[in-house]
């Protein structure tokens, strides 16, 4: 599955609420954090572009796609809801 980064940030946008100019934005409140720490995840497990595209993707630089992907399989252990929303973005992926 090649998946394109439009398809994730919108998959992530739709399930928690968001949009993508939030997103790329500067603002690092909770809730912003955690649906780039998805798009990160999502984009570097389910995509073939660098961490340097993935992150300049929603203005940040590489190792911040880096932290994000880490910081969700993080989260995905320890919080039910979070999880859950692992599982319904990847469900909505995997059906596009």
């Amino acid at each position: 599955m090649d998946l394109q980064l439009n398809q994730i940030l919108e998959a992530v946008t739709e399930c928690t609420g968001t949009n993508a100019d939030d997103l790329r934005s500067s603002n690092r409140c909770r809730r912003l954090s955690e649906s780039r720490f998805l798009f990160f995840f999502f984009s570097v497990y389910l995509t073939n572009k660098s961490c340097r595209e993935i992150g300049s993707f929603v203005n940040r630089k590489h190792n911040t796609a880096i932290h994000g992907a880490n910081k969700a399989v993080e989260l995905k252990k320890h919080y039910k809801d979070f999880h859950s929303k692992i599982k319904t973005i990847n469900d909505k992926l995997t059906l596009t």
